[in-house]
């Protein structure tokens, strides 16, 4: 509730004093900023009675980078590219309405039936079960968003944004990884610390090939540079999940599902 009303409180302000994308971004940042810092002094880290407070932390921080995540990148490239160059980008790396919303609600209700989940290899049935049902809706998705981006650019954003269309399709490379929620699997084992590594390891990658990309590929390569990250993320989640359950890859996700 602090948060929610400090973050109003943020947006008025910035609307007050000239709003400047700038500013807007700054003021993201900060919030997230101070949404890790509450959490971390909300929460304590020894665990108590039968909870587990410890891993809640874990758990909020990265709900917390991910925030974080999701706006400073953005504020960098303020810096970095043009005006034109980045109205492409901001546009082209915008989700299809909706899709956030699904792939949120499904990583909650999935959380939920882990918990449930009486032993390990219940969890990883479940987690195979849900990612071949989701990747029904995904992969689809993906396979328009790939060969039909002026279209949907088009008709979700309008004319003006067809010259993201490209981006757009590129950034729909991240959409088959979305079939499946990694880090409940992690949270039930108790490895927060893990998750936490695998979002910083995401957000400094990004970073850095953002860096390095840019120069030789403009837009395109900080494009790359998110899928990359995100990629490698992803196969940092599935290597520890792999260990820590001990099972073999097509336990996790057999392509047979997908049929």
């Amino acid at each position: 509730l602090v948060f929610s009303c400090c973050f109003l409180a943020g947006h008025y302000i910035v609307v007050m004093m000239d709003f400047t994308l700038t500013s807007w971004l700054t003021m993201m940042v900060l919030a997230g900023t101070i949404r890790l810092v509450m959490m971390h002094t909300s929460i304590p880290f020894e665990p108590c009675d039968s909870e587990k407070p410890a891993e809640l932390k874990w758990i909020a921080t990265n709900d917390a980078l991910q925030f974080i995540t999701k706006w400073l990148d953005k504020m960098i490239l303020v810096y970095l590219l043009s005006p034109k160059e980045y109205s492409i980008y901001f546009n082209g790396t915008n989700e299809i309405p909706f899709t956030g919303v699904l792939i949120a609600a499904y990583g909650a209700a999935f959380s939920v039936h882990t918990a449930r989940s009486g032993s390990s290899s219940q969890q990883t049935q479940l987690f195979r079960k849900s990612a071949g049902a989701f990747s029904a809706i995904l992969f689809p998705l993906f396979g328009l968003c790939l060969f039909f981006p002026q279209e949907i650019v088009t008709t979700l954003f309008g004319e003006q944004y067809v010259s993201s269309a490209n981006l757009f399709s590129l950034m729909a490379l991240i959409i088959p990884l979305r079939i499946a929620a990694y880090t409940p699997m992690l949270q039930q084992q108790g490895k927060g610390k893990t998750i936490i590594a695998g979002a910083m390891l995401d957000l400094m990658m990004a970073i850095a090939l953002m860096l390095i990309l840019y120069p030789l590929a403009s837009v395109y390569g900080i494009a790359i540079a998110v899928v990359v990250a995100t990629y490698c993320q992803v196969i940092y989640y599935i290597h520890h999940i792999l260990r820590v359950y001990r099972v073999p890859i097509t336990e996790l996700n057999d392509y047979r599902d997908w049929e």
